[in-house]
């Protein structure tokens, strides 16, 4: 039968020719084909053929048509067949087989040159917007080979496209599950180690997606647990996702939903766990690490949301629970102590913790801590009798994880260090994990290991050494107060007589090198620190063990450091110093073991305090000078803080030892190579430093008191400021509307003193004009009374003198006219007065006035103005401010001529000699027209005191006597004698000036001038 490459290069078998074609050949023949044929259908049959011989021949078409397959990805991206088939073929090349080596070059040659030209990775990301699932799932396969083989050329590709990772998130929302598992997988390898990467996927509501996928039941456990996978990589050490990650609404509740779903019932006692399980809940607690990492700076903002969201309580049930594998329970306490280390809120709540052990409550410090040193299970079934006491767990790594965890709640916490401090001397009653019962410490789980020499435990003596450590470490205040209660039970306990025992636990040299007799002093009683190095001395007989030595030797490094009396008690026990001292200088002891007894030495020697019954320092200093060298100490306490030594798997020095041996390494160093005159001198130097020191405290304390001081008052000020600013915004808000207000009322009488200097300047003027006429009455009166006119002056001024009284008694003047007697009119009255005396009827010349005017000379020259009378209201210059009296109207048949005849002057002449009186005035006409009203005029005004002096004129005209015959005016042939006398002036219905009416002529009455013609009435 014929090959199926001959079948598909069309060779004839006919021939003869039996020999197969080359492959080479017809790859070759293929690419051409694929590249240059014109029919769409035969590049499609020789990118079909090429994608069957990739997985074959995969070198030779790698070399020959991998370029032509790149082309027609690039061409025919918009065929999707094609396109397919270009991406599986590709896809082939790419793939390495394990179990064919010598593939990998020629397959690394085209990732390179494929990864170096960005439009190749540009093309892959274009075609994930296809919705052909074949096309997404193989371009989503060579993009993960092609990571593989050039990383870093991928993500630049990714990074160049703006677009690109939005592309691969948007694949998670695919309701299908292998794109979703697909995209999932790529996203992991993506985000594994770029944090530009990592923040591009995160900031595309990466953790809303990721939540999604975990809960939606249809998706598989491979996609959700790659889903977490790729959680642990946005949030590992990178702080700006972990910010995200907490500010996202329902993430931090979402993750521990997730992890409370791993929580095994709480009387459960085994549970089986499936692999894919506990892969999974190790991501979780991975994740949980990940997020409260030690030291970062995103740390106690994490841990702050994880507590409110009672991240706490699930870690500690997860912690403690039996049915739960060993490695989630050690990672279960490490994400526990990691969660609230160095959190005050978090170490506070974990203090006061309850959980139920066997039906009873403990707090879960205790609880940890047997776990840890004893390695009892917390929780699982009742066992009884010594079984359940005698139980311990074996899982190092749990009781590794538990030292961890309470190491992690007794960092940076002083009370928590003092409250395990008390409890490990104290401990309650049921805390009992040993059968021992013939010692006041039975009960204590820690203390027990130290101080039986007996117990042959190597790991519980060196957890409980740490506990210790970590308890007492930079804490003075826990040392004394372990020291001061572990001698009130030796003490209490000798005297109650109930054993013969001491305060050390059996076998320790407390117990046998002592006298039964209860009648010892107290200051027989052995110290807690003598104690354990008497138990640390006898460990070392026989075979010790390196791992309890270097348990007992981390508490009194501890211990002794910066602890006078601890030193003390040491330095009189002769049998400690010789201890070290062999340790030191034996070539057979553990080195971790050599380290940490130099540095005993060494903190013995620095910190040497002096004391009776114990070694000087001068000598202390010439027995290692003479017997180790003060260099081989030097050297040997740099092996104290390998962190890294291990011993039967598990580590030999405590993070919490080595951080103490590296903190004071450098002073141990120098002190050692000193000598005692040195230290002397230092010691002097150090205590006035010390005096320096205590004095700068005691300042820095008075400042801080006075700063506090300060702060309250500021506080109080603010308080008082915060009180009084709605009352003083009110304040300033009625003070701008009073100013507001007394602008005005200033403005007001501004205008008001304005008006009244006018209204005084209008009073002055009228003053003087009533002056000038006074002056010019007075002038008048005197004139008359010269002339002979008295009784006529003097009739006027008793004329004035009647309607004064009569405006006085406050009836109206129009209630009071009379009407004047018959044909007494001015012309009468002025002949009588020529006559020298009055007509009849009109005794003077106030009938006269009444007869013209109705009730006073007011009435008379109110007559002359004919027109209505109206009121007026009260000059202030009125005399006796009386009423203005009604004018009524001028009676009917008078008249007035002209001012030019009316008010003409008489020649001087006509005052020589009194002319004959005249023939009587001939009566009024019957009938005239009614007067006009009076018009009312200013007084005080120009045009008043004008007309005014026009009128009085005009009256001394009038009462004039008639010129003599000389000064009659010629009329011709027509008179008598050439000469007529000159018409008497004739008193009309015309106006009268107000200016020739002078105030004092009529009594002082009010004189008002009408605006519109300067007349005026009274």
């Amino acid at each position: 039968m014929a090959s199926w490459i001959s079948m598909l290069v069309g060779s004839d078998p006919a021939s003869g020719d039996g020999a197969a074609p080359d492959p080479r050949d017809t790859i070759a023949l293929l690419s051409n084909r694929l590249q240059h044929a014109t029919l769409m259908d035969d590049r499609r049959a020789a990118l079909k053929s090429l994608r069957g011989l990739a997985r074959d021949y995969k070198p030779l078409v790698a070399q020959h048509a991998a370029a032509a397959l790149l082309t027609s990805l690039h061409d025919n991206r918009h065929d999707l067949d094609m396109a397919r088939d270009a991406l599986e073929a590709i896809a082939s090349i790419l793939t390495i087989n394990p179990g064919k080596p010598e593939e990998t070059p020629i397959v690394t040659q085209v990732a390179e040159d494929m990864a170096n030209d960005p439009s190749h990775v540009t093309i892959l990301l274009d075609l994930l917007t296809e919705d052909d699932f074949h096309v997404r799932y193989d371009t989503l396969h060579l993009l993960a080979l092609l990571y593989g083989a050039k990383p870093t050329k991928v993500i630049e590709g990714l990074l160049a496209d703006p677009t690109g990772m939005a592309r691969l998130m948007d694949l998670l929302d695919d309701t299908r599950d292998a794109i979703r598992t697909e995209a999932v997988s790529v996203l992991v390898a993506l985000t594994t180690s770029n944090h530009d990467v990592q923040k591009i996927v995160a900031f595309q509501n990466a953790f809303d997606r990721i939540f999604t996928l975990v809960f939606d039941e249809h998706v598989e456990p491979v996609t959700a647990q790659d889903a977490l996978q790729l959680l642990y990589h946005l949030v590992r050490t990178n702080a700006a996702n972990q910010t995200l990650f907490r500010e996202t609404a329902g993430s931090v509740r979402n993750f521990l939903i997730c992890l409370a779903q791993f929580l095994p019932p709480t009387d459960a006692t085994s549970v089986s766990w499936t692999a894919m399980q506990v892969a999974t809940c190790t991501l979780l607690l991975d994740i949980t690490r990940a997020l409260v990492i030690p030291g970062a700076a995103s740390t106690r903002a994490m841990q702050a949301h994880l507590h409110a969201a009672g991240a706490m309580g699930t870690l500690l049930h997860m912690s403690l629970a039996n049915a739960v594998p060993a490695g989630i329970q050690a990672l279960a306490l490490m994400a526990l102590g990691e969660a609230m280390r160095g959190y005050e809120v978090a170490q506070g709540v974990f203090a006061d913790s309850m959980v139920t052990v066997h039906g009873a409550s403990k707090s879960a410090l205790l609880v940890l801590v047997g776990l840890a040193v004893a390695g009892v299970p917390p929780m699982g079934a009742h066992e009884s009798g010594a079984e359940e006491q005698r139980l311990v767990l074996q899982d190092a790594e749990v009781r590794a994880a538990a030292l961890y965890a309470v190491q992690c709640f007794l960092h940076d916490n002083d009370h928590g260090q003092l409250s395990l401090a008390m409890a490990i001397v104290n401990p309650p009653p049921d805390d009992s994990h040993d059968a021992v019962t013939d010692t006041p410490l039975a009960n204590s789980v820690v203390l027990q290991p130290l101080l039986d020499w007996s117990v042959r435990d190597p790991l519980r003596t060196w957890m409980a050494g740490m506990l210790v450590c970590s308890a007492v470490a930079d804490n003075l205040k826990a040392k004394e107060v372990m020291a001061g209660m572990y001698m009130q039970l030796m003490t209490r306990r000798r005297h109650g007589g109930s054993s013969t025992r001491r305060g050390s636990a059996a076998g320790s040299p407390a117990a046998v090198s002592r006298s039964d007799s209860d009648d010892d002093d107290d200051d027989d009683v052995v110290t807690l620190v003598q104690a354990i190095g008497h138990t640390l001395v006898l460990a070392s007989r026989g075979k010790p063990s390196a791992r309890m030595q270097v348990g007992l030797l981390a508490v009194l490094c501890c211990w002794t450091w910066e602890s006078p009396a601890g030193v003390v008690e040491l330095l009189t026990d002769g049998t400690i110093l010789q201890f070290l001292l062999e340790r030191i200088g034996s070539s057979e002891t553990d080195p971790h073991v050599q380290g940490l007894a130099a540095v005993l030495l060494s903190t013995l020697y620095v910190n040497h305090q002096p004391c009776p019954s114990g070694m000087a320092r001068e000598e202390l200093y010439d027995v290692i000078s003479a017997r180790i060298g003060t260099d081989v100490v030097v050297s040997l306490m740099k092996r104290a803080r390998d962190e890294n030594a291990v011993l039967d798997g598990l580590p030999m020095l405590d993070r919490v030892l080595v951080a103490h041996v590296a903190d004071h390494l450098g002073a141990l160093q120098r002190g050692i190579r000193m000598s005692p005159r040195d230290h002397a001198a230092t010691r002097a130097a150090a205590d006035a430093t010390a005096q320096e020191l205590a004095a700068l405290h005691t300042r820095v304390r008075d400042l801080e008191a006075r700063c506090s001081d300060r702060d309250a008052l500021a506080s109080r000020v603010q308080e008082l400021e915060s009180a009084w600013a709605p009352r003083v915004h009110e304040y300033e808000s009625t003070i701008a509307q009073l100013r507001a207000h007394a602008d005005t009322l200033a403005s007001q009488l501004a205008s008001a003193r304005a008006n009244l200097d006018a209204l005084q300047r209008d009073q002055d003027d009228l003053l003087m004009c009533l002056a000038e006429q006074d002056h010019d009455m007075k002038a008048m009166r005197d004139r008359l009374v010269a002339l002979g006119d008295v009784e006529f002056v003097a009739g006027a001024v008793d004329s004035a003198s009647a309607v004064d009284s009569e405006f006085d008694d406050g009836v109206p003047p129009s209630e009071r006219a009379v009407s004047p007697p018959p044909g007494a009119g001015i012309h009468g009255a002025l002949a009588t007065v020529h006559e020298g005396g009055s007509p009849s009827g009109s005794p003077d010349v106030a009938a006269l006035f009444d007869g013209q005017g109705g009730t006073s000379p007011t009435g008379f020259l109110t007559g002359l103005s004919p027109g209505t009378s109206r009121p007026r209201s009260t000059s202030p210059m009125s005399r006796g401010a009386s009423p203005r009296a009604v004018v009524s109207p001028a009676p009917v048949g008078y008249s007035v001529p002209p001012p030019s005849t009316l008010f003409a002057p008489a020649p001087a002449a006509a005052y020589a000699a009194p002319a004959p009186a005249p023939a009587p005035a001939a009566p009024a006409p019957a009938a005239l027209a009614p007067a006009p009203a009076p018009v009312q005029a200013q007084a005080g005004s120009p045009k008043s005191r004008s007309a005014l002096t026009s009128f009085m004129t005009g009256i001394a005209n009038a009462l004039a006597p008639p010129p003599p015959a000389s000064a009659m005016k010629p009329r011709g042939a027509d008179g008598a004698n050439g000469h007529v006398p000159a018409p008497a002036p004739v008193l009309g219905s015309a106006a009268v000036p107000a200016a020739l009416v002078p105030a004092t002529l009529f009594g002082g009455g009010a004189v008002d001038e009408d605006e519109d013609d300067g007349l005026m009435t009274i």
